[in-house]
């Protein structure tokens, strides 16, 4: 008979382990027959089926004689002293905050209720302290601070319910204070400026084209440099291959172009005749056509061109003078017309390309919206 009955599990270091191994031991001592025998027997029966854990921890154990360690019951009492002591209030908080499940039967959560009930000590509370515990309980499951719960949890069994008071009065006395001080240091609030590093500003302007979805060397879609247009052209303003002059990113510099001059000389034949010449002396003079070889000043050979081109009349030398003679010309008010009508041909097969609207730098848009107003005020456009 005693070899058939099953041993019981192996011992589990903790509350809850040790409480199902006592009961476990308990039940096999008497359906194994061990109850008469001695207590050494007992003993290694116990170390035989406890486990390896449970094993190593009862060779730590130290005695106060030699034949201790060959007690049944003093080695249950150390076995019982080293597991972690329940902490009521904890129980009591699980019991409490248990609810039914989705699903659960009735009988199966009062069985659940009765065995956390179990470890909750209930039956040691007095009928005087009875309303103490449950307001106690009550505080331990109500409470919003879960941070001050832990606190209460680690005073263990012993905390009191004026303690408890206390502790979460103080609490909320510091809770209520910090807010004051918060309070009054955003009352006089300072705005710190961001300090911007240029290297930063920079690199955002570098690519702030290139986040937009534009090639940075044609001003195109962007896509890959092999197939860019741009790839072979040289710019305009700095003379570089691989992009336009529209997205060239080096300084404007004023360009020079070699001319080359060929000098050659030629007869000129001034006829003295009653028509009206062509072109004139004065006129070739200013072309430079004609140049004298005794290096005479025209202006003050006047009588020269006199002489052999009748003077028909006189242009007026400055701005206002010519905007005095045409006065019609340069009206503010109306601009003047031709009497002809010209009909545009359009092609029906050409579809028409709406282009993007001309870039015009910040500083002149003013002068420019002034002048398109102007013109649409004058119905030129």
């Amino acid at each position: 008979m005693p070899d058939t009955v099953p041993r019981p599990p192996p011992l589990e270091l903790s509350a809850d382990g040790w409480k199902r191994f006592e009961f476990d031991w308990k039940n096999y001592q008497v359906a194994a027959e061990l109850t008469k025998k001695p207590s050494a027997v007992k003993v290694a029966i116990l170390l035989s089926v406890c486990g390896p854990e449970a094993q190593d921890r009862f060779k730590s154990f130290t005695w106060n004689e030699d034949n201790d360690a060959c007690d049944i019951d003093k080695v249950m009492k150390k076995f019982e002293e080293c597991t972690p002591v329940e902490n009521t209030t904890v129980e009591r908080f699980k019991f409490n905050s248990r609810q039914q499940k989705p699903g659960e039967p009735i009988k199966e959560y009062v069985a659940e209720l009765r065995r956390l009930a179990v470890t909750c000590k209930f039956e040691n509370i007095s009928s005087d302290d009875i309303m103490n515990q449950l307001i106690w309980d009550k505080i331990v499951v109500g409470l919003p601070d879960a941070t001050l719960r832990t606190r209460l949890l680690e005073e263990g069994s012993e905390i009191t319910l004026n303690k408890a008071i206390q502790m979460i009065a103080c609490s909320e006395q510091v809770r209520l204070q910090c807010t004051v001080l918060d309070s009054k240091d955003s009352t006089y609030p300072v705005a710190g400026v961001p300090a911007v590093k240029r290297s930063d500003f920079e690199k955002k302007k570098k690519y702030k084209r290139s986040d937009e979805g534009n090639c940075l060397y044609c001003g195109g879609m962007k896509h890959a440099k092999l197939v860019c247009p741009a790839k072979n052209r040289r710019c305009h303003k700095c003379k570089k291959l691989g992009h336009y002059g529209k997205v060239c990113r080096s300084k404007f510099s004023e360009s020079s172009k070699e001319v080359k001059q060929k000098i050659s000389s030629t007869r000129v034949l001034a006829i003295n005749a009653d028509d009206d010449p062509i072109l004139g002396l004065s006129s070739s003079v200013s072309l430079g056509l004609v140049s004298f070889g005794n290096k005479v000043d025209v202006r003050q050979s006047s009588h020269l061109v006199s002489s052999l081109v009748p003077l028909m009349q006189t242009c007026p030398s400055s701005k206002e003078e010519v905007y005095q003679c045409y006065k019609d010309v340069f009206s503010d008010d109306k601009v003047g017309d031709f009497n002809v009508y010209h009909h545009v041909k359009v092609d029906t097969n050409v579809h028409p390309v709406i282009h993007a609207q001309r870039r015009v730098p910040e500083p002149i848009r003013p002068a420019v919206k002034a002048k398109l107003d102007e013109l649409v005020a004058k119905k030129v456009i």
